[in-house]
């Protein structure tokens, strides 16, 4: 019952691995120098067990503390092949001291690495990766790497989606091939989650909270720092507690450029590293997704440090989906009450300029080339939302879901049925779908391939290859056009 625990890091010597005990730890449990003990060694488990035995013909060894002091400092050095065995490799051991006895096991964090490793394996030979995600919304994160892994015959199945918007998820079961009967929900902040209830998978995807992040979030709640966020900053607390359980083989995140150095990701990505992940990040935009959306989006993907690594150099160019704002419109009629002369935010302009301030409108019109990023607020007709001009009179209009949805690379259909405000807010705090099939495409290529030993091209013959491919799975319509959306 009375144990002590204490973790020891894992040497080497003259090419067979090394475990050096010394000191208070041996004295309190009775292995003094000169106390014979037996060795116990199960090999199924990878235990380790020094046992005190008067008879056993392992002597524990000392040097003394001082010279000629006769008192010694007793040490147990374990060198063999046996030892190198049951180590495989891991730098770290967990040593149990209690009276009488001493046992050596692999420390959970080395076991856990083994275990998520070998399940990725064990069910990318099968054809097949599990996936949950972090902060869900209606899943457009979830539904990019489902499509990007496929491009590489790789099947993904959804174990679980969490989000703290009931409704979210609800759109996310009546629309996202991604999540199935078999996904299960869970509604609620990530901190009040229980850990235990949570699957392991074989990749984790995770959006936490951007508004504590964002200049505009942290401008709007008089924030200095992201972690003063009343209700948002406690999501790594959330994620903290769930990485045990979880325990992916890759972690994949989005988030905005500005959570990048922040104290935050710091962390997250600091304890990924104490928990054997190697990360790999990055910035990607519209040159690389080929979306009509400017959406600049910090990215990190962190792999298990027995896998192979990830590399953002092999994240594919994709193609423009669309050329202008024309090939994603819709039909509006002339008469629509969505068409409206916003006078009122026309003569805000010019009081905010005139005052200094550095908000500017953003009107597109049809030959418009790119679209500014569109908010989860977006809907609330803010004065630097953007908004559609028609030439013929200068009346201006939001962009409706549809159109959101395919300057996103996203299929109009995972938002159908949704009101204007819910439809807005999931596709505005969700991904530039191109950006998340990029991800996806590397790690096939990066991780998993290389794990199964599949050939493939590497470097600026990837891109070119990628440019060169035809997404044709996912088809939206915008009036009398239909568009091709990568899939």
């Amino acid at each position: 019952m009375n144990t002590d625990h204490t973790y020891y890091s894992v040497g080497e010597y003259r090419g067979v691995r090394r475990i050096w005990l010394e000191g208070g730890p041996l004295e309190k449990r009775g292995f003094t120098k000169g106390v014979t003990y037996r060795r116990e060694i199960d090999e199924a488990s990878k235990v380790v067990r020094l046992i005190r035995d008067p008879n056993g013909k392992l002597v524990v060894s000392g040097k003394e503390k001082l010279k000629d002091s006769g008192d010694y400092l007793p040490i147990i050095d374990l060198k063999n092949q046996t030892i190198t065995q049951l180590t495989e490799n891991a730098d770290e051991v967990r040593v149990d001291f209690a009276d009488g006895e001493i046992v050596i096991s692999v420390s959970h964090m080395v076991r856990q690495q083994r275990e998520r490793e070998a399940a990725l394996l064990a069910h990318a030979r099968k054809g097949y990766i599990t996936e949950g995600t972090l902060c869900a919304g209606v899943g457009m994160a979830t539904l990019a790497l489902h499509e990007g892994l496929a491009q590489h015959g790789i099947e993904m199945k959804t174990r679980w989606v969490m989000d703290r918007e009931a409704k979210y998820l609800q759109l996310a079961v009546e629309n996202n091939p991604a999540v199935t009967a078999e996904t299960r929900l869970f509604t609620g902040p990530l901190e009040r989650v229980e850990p235990s209830l949570v699957d392991s998978v074989d990749i984790c995807q995770l959006s936490l909270p951007c508004t504590s992040h964002s200049s505009a979030g942290k401008a709007k709640n008089k924030n200095v720092v992201a972690e003063a966020h009343r209700t948002d900053a406690t999501a790594v607390y959330g994620l903290m507690k769930l990485f045990d359980s979880i325990n992916a083989a890759i972690y994949c995140s989005e988030n905005v450029v500005e959570a990048r150095n922040s104290a935050s990701f710091i962390l997250i990505k600091q304890t990924l590293e104490i928990l054997g992940y190697r990360v790999a990040e990055g910035v990607l935009d519209s040159e690389q997704s080929g979306s009509l959306e400017h959406r600049r989006r910090y990215w990190f993907v962190a792999v298990s440090s027995g896998l192979p690594a990830a590399d953002f150099e092999q994240i594919p160019v994709y193609p423009k989906a669309h050329r202008t704002v024309k090939d994603i419109m819709d039909d509006i009629p002339d008469d629509s009450p969505m068409w409206s002369d916003n006078d009122y935010l026309k003569i805000k302009a010019v009081k905010d300029e005139a005052a200094g301030k550095g908000f500017r409108r953003q009107l597109l019109n049809t030959s418009s080339e790119r679209v500014p990023t569109l908010n989860r607020t977006y809907h609330k007709r803010q004065s630097t939302g953007a908004f559609l001009v028609r030439e013929i009179d200068q009346k201006e209009r939001l962009l409706t879901l549809a159109e959101q949805a395919r300057a996103k690379q996203c299929d109009p259909s995972l938002v159908a049925g949704a009101t204007f405000t819910t439809g807005t807010e999931v596709l505005g705090q969700g991904i530039d779908m191109g950006q998340g099939r990029g991800i996806a495409e590397m790690i096939a290529r990066c991780v998993i391939n290389p794990l199964l030993g599949v050939q493939q091209a590497v470097g600026d013959s990837v891109k070119a290859q990628v440019a060169s491919i035809t997404h044709n799975n996912a088809v939206c319509h915008a009036g009398e056009h239909q568009m091709a959306l990568f899939g």
